[in-house]
C-alpha cells in the first residue's frame, strides 16, 4: 500500500513538473519579436536613417548608428521607436508619414514612436551637456 501512495505521489508531481516546465517556456517565448517584426524594425531603422541622412542629421547610417538617433524595442506585436537628438518638426512629420506606409503594409504591427529632445546618452544620465535637468517626456509622438 505504502509503495503504491508513493509511486501515485512522484507520478503527481512528475506531471505537475511537466505542465509547469511547458507552461513557463510558453511565457517566455510569448511577448518575444518574432522574425518578421525584426525584419520590419530593421526596414523602418533603414528608412528612418535614409530621412535623417537626406536632411543632415548624419552623414551616414553609420553616423547615425554612432550618433544614437534610433533605438526600439518590441514586443508582442508592438514596435517602439524613439528618435533622439532634436529632430525638427519637418523631419519628425516626414518619418511618421513613412512609417504609416509602412503600417499599411503590416497591418498587424502597430508602431510607437517618440521623438526625444535631446540625446540618448543625455535621457539616460538625466542631464544635458550643461548639466541641467533634462525633461525627459517625449516632444512629439506619432502612433499607427
Amino acid at each position: 500500500m505504502k509503495i503504491l501512495k508513493l509511486f501515485k505521489t512522484v507520478l503527481y508531481i512528475m506531471i505537475f513538473l511537466i505542465f509547469f516546465i511547458v507552461g513557463f517556456l510558453v511565457f517566455l517565448s510569448y511577448g518575444k519579436a518574432d522574425s518578421e517584426i525584426i525584419d520590419t524594425v530593421s526596414l523602418s531603422i533603414d528608412k528612418i536613417q535614409e530621412i535623417l541622412i537626406k536632411n543632415n542629421y548624419c552623414n551616414s547610417k553609420e553616423d547615425c548608428d554612432n550618433k544614437a538617433y534610433v533605438l526600439y524595442d518590441s514586443a508582442f506585436n508592438n514596435i517602439y521607436l524613439n528618435i533622439y537628438n532634436n529632430v525638427d518638426r519637418t523631419t519628425s512629420n516626414e518619418i511618421c508619414s513613412m512609417m504609416k506606409n509602412i503600417k499599411l503594409q503590416n497591418k498587424h504591427i502597430d508602431f510607437y514612436l517618440e521623438f526625444f529632445e535631446y540625446s540618448k546618452d543625455e535621457y539616460y544620465q538625466g542631464y544635458n551637456n550643461n548639466n541641467q535637468v533634462i525633461k525627459q517626456k517625449a516632444f512629439y509622438k506619432c502612433k499607427y
